[in-house]
């Protein structure tokens, strides 16, 4: 039950070696993220869950203890998808209080990337990427009526998660998979 999505950042840069996943939007969205939480603060690696715990990705128990206590709550959004070729089929229901102008968003990743490390810290290492994201779109804002749909291309070989998120980079309230 759990969608494990890997944005990587751009501000390391600098450093010496250009990560070719980077994304300056996935840097904007960790700092939005920040924000929301009322932090000036971003780092890697970080984890986000559920749209506002923020946790050290490197501390294995923080992030089990975070993602345990959401398992344990409802989700006030049931997201269902169907695809066909390259067009996905979203049909999100609502089953519990929502806020009105949630952010539909429609991710694509690649399960696993390995890259050779030229320069940087890390120069000289092979790392193996998993879910890294390839495109990360919000395709409308939902008031939370009793059935949201819609109809989106995707790309017809990649994975592609749904996320249904509070206004202002809030809690995540619902969110399916698609292999």
């Amino acid at each position: 039950q759990v969608i494990a999505l890997s944005l990587h950042v751009d501000y390391w840069d600098y450093i010496g070696w250009t990560d070719d996943f980077a994304d300056p939007a996935h840097t904007t969205r960790q700092r939005s993220y920040a924000r929301a939480k009322g932090s000036k603060m971003i780092y890697t690696p970080q984890m986000v869950i559920q749209g506002e715990t923020h946790v050290v990705g490197t501390k294995p128990m923080d992030v089990a203890d975070a993602i345990n206590s959401y398992v344990r709550g409802s989700v006030p959004v049931d997201v269902d998808l169907d695809r066909s070729g390259d067009t996905l089929r979203v049909e999100a229901r609502r089953l519990g209080r929502v806020p009105a102008g949630m952010s539909v968003h429609v991710v694509t990743f690649t399960p696993r990337a390995t890259r050779d490390i030229r320069a940087g810290e890390n120069r000289g290492r092979t790392l193996t990427y998993h879910n890294v994201v390839q495109d990360w779109r919000t395709i409308d804002t939902w008031s939370g009526g009793d059935t949201y749909t819609a109809n989106v291309r995707v790309a017809a070989n990649l994975p592609v998660a749904v996320i249904i998120q509070a206004p202002g980079h809030g809690p995540v309230l619902g969110a399916a998979l698609l292999r």
